[in-house]
């Protein structure tokens, strides 16, 4: 009976939790909209960043004119000073969508309307990627909590039945994500899509934890396709499987996200662009026959998936999955598939925004900048390099750059992260969900070209870290508060507050508001690194204790 009024109370908690979370989301979106502030306190008015959901908006309708598929063909390879589209597949699918539903209910096109119900598909969507990571924390702490209270002894791999403690933690987790500020506010406010790939991100987590490394790496090569920023972070989950002597979950891996990637190429990989011998015709682009199927690469990836299926004595998914990762990556090379997704997807991101930082992130290159390292191709140092390795660098010497250097700190910061993963993760310690979602953090605290959204990522993640204990949490609560005033920060610069422009500035508050934030940019960005200092100080295990396997 005490099990089911516990029960009982669960789902109450969960309901009223939902709703409220809705409720807020619906709310925030209201009292942030874009038109002239009428008189309260409490009214937030005129404190939108249009930038982003007019960009989304605009490509929606781009590929609504020429076909989603012949967006990437008709601009051809990605260059500066040209006209660009940095969407993953997937995210440019999901504005496409947007427009399609669009276009029955709002016949003018023509620009953006201010009103909810014309953004209902995407703030619903964003809702829908918030409640799934706020499951996926649940998940990952609730598994974490569990484990470490496995009965000792013969029985040692056996779990005890499900006891309040994991459901309690797991439950604060999720709510950490839910009503997370800076998630909110990205989302609901701002808007954009950064929460997106944080549902995968962590399944992929509790896949790792349950060992299942092919779904993991299917699930990260998935979000890629939304945010390819997540492939910075998730190299350290193949790592994990490497340091706990698992090469085979390695492989899985590697296998899974490429095939994921593959096979959300496939009709860019597998057909053929024809724009005509005189360009491609804007005006009857819904009427041409634009794209064909290239028999040649479909063969060869067919026959590479028979091979797959009839080679083995058993079914076996992991020799699919890289059957067609191979085989469909292979056509771009050898039967002229394109390839502008792949780099429009993948590639922008690492020279768009060639600076320190982009917007008022606080972070260690802004501090740099701040004392005068300010050029991101700044020669730190010059190395001396054996004739094995000249003709890979052009030259004798490989002179290190300042965005360089940083990306080695960084790279080899998420390598200690990983090593000590696995150890943790060994000796069923819930310290595991710090180690492996920390590179989070050092993405953006080291990271050059970051924006100053971006600890958002880290935020979703440390909800989990409540398994590690309160401490840990109260530390990542301080970052997420951080995060928001970043954020707060790009929002009031965008707005003009600082001079006195716009329908904001009549609210005496925001000035005094945007003074606070802009006051802490970037010094704040000490008390980050001192943060991510901590967390790498408490994976290292403080005492021998036997390895659990």
């Amino acid at each position: 009976m005490r099990r089911v009024v516990a029960w009982l109370l669960l789902a109450v908690l969960v309901t009223a939790a939902a709703w409220s979370g809705i409720w807020l989301r619906h709310a925030l979106w209201n009292i942030t909209m874009d038109t002239k502030p009428s008189s309260g306190f409490l009214e937030l008015r005129a404190l939108r960043f249009n930038g982003d959901i007019d960009n989304g908006f605009n490509w929606g309708k781009r590929a609504d004119h020429l076909g989603y598929f012949n967006v990437y063909d008709e601009l051809g390879t990605p260059e500066r000073g040209k006209e660009l589209v940095d969407y993953g597949p997937l995210r440019l699918g999901v504005m496409s969508a947007w427009v399609q539903w669009l276009k029955p209910r709002f016949p003018n096109l023509s620009r953006r309307d201010k009103s909810e119900y014309f953004h209902a598909p995407l703030l619903w969507f964003n809702t829908a990627m918030e409640a799934a990571t706020a499951l996926a924390a649940w998940l990952v702490t609730t598994h974490l909590v569990r484990r470490q209270k496995l009965s000792v002894g013969p029985n040692l791999t056996k779990p005890q039945a499900l006891s309040p403690k994991p459901l309690f933690l797991g439950f604060i987790a999720a709510l950490l994500v839910w009503f997370n500020p800076i998630i909110l506010w990205n989302a609901h406010a701002w808007p954009q899509w950064d929460i997106w790939p944080m549902p995968f991100f962590l399944l992929a987590v509790y896949c790792g934890c349950r060992r299942w490394w092919l779904g993991a790496g299917l699930l990260i090569g998935t979000a890629s396709l939304l945010k390819g920023q997540i492939f910075m972070i998730a190299w350290t989950l193949p790592l994990w499987a490497l340091c706990l002597g698992d090469w085979r979950g390695f492989l899985r891996f590697i296998v899974g996200a490429l095939c994921a990637v593959a096979v959300g190429g496939c009709v860019w990989e597998l057909s053929i662009y024809l724009p005509g011998p005189h360009g491609f015709d804007r005006a009857t682009a819904g009427h041409q026959q634009i794209r064909r199927l290239n028999w040649p690469a479909t063969l060869w990836a067919g026959s590479w998936l028979l091979f797959a299926l009839l080679l083995p004595r058993r079914f076996s998914i992991t020799a699919v999955c890289a059957a067609l990762g191979v085989s469909l990556f292979s056509t771009m090379w050898l039967f002229g598939g394109s390839q502008h997704w792949l780099e429009s997807g993948y590639e922008i991101g690492t020279w768009h925004y060639p600076f320190m930082y982009v917007g008022s992130t606080s972070n260690l290159p802004a501090i740099l900048q701040r004392y005068g390292y300010g050029d991101i191709n700044y020669v730190c140092f010059t190395v001396n390099l054996p004739k094995l390795l000249q003709s890979l660098f052009g030259g004798p010497q490989w002179g290190v750059t300042m965005r360089t250097l940083l990306l080695l700190i960084y790279f080899t910061l998420c390598a200690f992260c990983a090593v000590f993963a696995a150890v943790n993760d060994r000796r069923r310690d819930p310290r595991l969900a710090i180690a492996i979602c920390l590179p989070w953090l050092l993405f953006f605290t080291i990271s050059t070209q970051i924006h100053e959204r971006y600890l958002l990522f880290f935020s979703a993640c440390a909800a989990t870290f409540v398994c590690a204990g309160w401490n840990f949490a109260l530390l990542a609560g301080a970052v997420t508060l951080v995060g928001l005033g970043t954020t707060l920060h790009q929002v009031f610069l965008a707005n003009g507050i600082p001079r006195g422009n716009g329908n904001a500035a009549q609210w005496k508050f925001y000035p005094t508001l945007h003074a606070i934030v802009a006051g802490t940019h970037p010094g704040i960005a000490w008390l980050l690194l001192l943060a991510a200092a901590i967390f790498l100080y408490s994976i290292v295990p403080s005492s021998p204790r036997k390895e659990q396997v």
